[in-house]
């Protein structure tokens, strides 16, 4: 899973776990590990605070993905000069990839650029 979706936060839910397997998870990068019974408000506060950590900029992103009415005809010219579609982008993204991380570090220092600016 963190190879194809490095961004995404585990919650381990276990009716049999030890203390040694909630270690063993955690330490292999699990978010949490919830033992049953779990409560309907903890179980949202966990999923929560996984949403929390997800970065700024890949949060933002998918807002603006969302927000598109076609992916396929918005484009993104990379550092390379490859030309990548926002749903290409997208699964780059989510999967990691270089130009997932070189476009999110650009979105970044622009936003800081802009923000330097406004004040």
């Amino acid at each position: 899973m963190r190879s194809s979706r490095p961004w995404t936060k585990v919650v381990i839910i276990t009716g049999h776990g030890e203390e040694e397997d909630a270690i063993n998870c955690l330490n292999e990068g699990a978010f949490a590990y919830l033992k049953k019974v779990v409560t309907n408000e903890d179980l949202l506060d966990k999923c929560e605070r996984a949403r929390q950590a997800a970065p700024e900029t890949l949060l933002a992103f998918h807002k603006w993905y969302n927000a598109l009415p076609d992916p396929d005809r918005v484009v993104y010219e990379t550092a390379s000069s490859q030309t990548v579609t926002a749903r290409q982008l997208m699964n780059e993204i989510s999967g990691g990839s270089p130009i997932g991380r070189e476009f999110l570090e650009r979105v970044a220092s622009v936003a800081v650029e802009l923000v330097m600016k406004r004040l």
